[in-house]
């Protein structure tokens, strides 16, 4: 594991120990790994959101129906197929 040395003011390293305190976090390495977790999540939400928001403005039309997800399943489970070789 690495190991990451920051400096902070004196009101942050406060509001950062009475978070840890208040919500449990047994350390500070938890509370900054949760925080970097969470601006993870953060940005792959917003890139879906970009996917979905480009999908929609897409002129390509694609009916979703049985037939779609059943041919969906089987281009999935060859490539699954063929990772295992």
């Amino acid at each position: 594991m690495n190991q990451l040395n920051i400096s902070v003011t004196e009101d942050l390293q406060d509001f950062i120990n009475e978070q840890i305190k208040t919500k449990g976090y047994s350390n500070l390495s938890e509370y900054i790994n949760y925080l970097i977790q969470k601006d993870r999540e953060k940005q792959a939400e917003k890139h879906l959101e970009e996917l979905l928001l480009e999908g929609l403005e897409s002129p390509e039309f694609i009916e979703v129906n049985d037939q779609w997800w059943e041919e969906k399943r089987l281009k999935l489970m060859n490539q699954i197929k063929g990772n295992n070789l």
